[in-house]
């Protein structure tokens, strides 16, 4: 009895889950072609603001263009 107990209780509880959904961060993350193998990449927020999420945003977002455009890496260039 107490095993289905247990597992009526771990079913209802995965119910009430709430799905994972993936961080639509394109949105909040802008990119431009400043020259042939140069971008800008930004992100909102203060410029003194150096948010941790925000950050790996950007860097992230940084990885995918260079890889959508033939690089190996990238070099962040304040």
């Amino acid at each position: 009895m107490k095993v289905l107990y247990s597992v009526l209780l771990l079913l209802l509880l995965n119910a009430c889950a709430k799905p994972l959904q993936p961080d639509n961060y394109s949105d909040l993350i802008s990119a431009t072609r400043v020259d042939q193998d140069t971008f800008e990449v930004s992100s909102p927020g203060s410029a003194n603001s150096e948010d941790e999420k925000s950050v790996d945003l950007s860097l992230l977002r940084s990885a995918e263009i260079a890889l959508e455009n033939g690089f190996n890496y990238f070099v962040i260039i304040d």
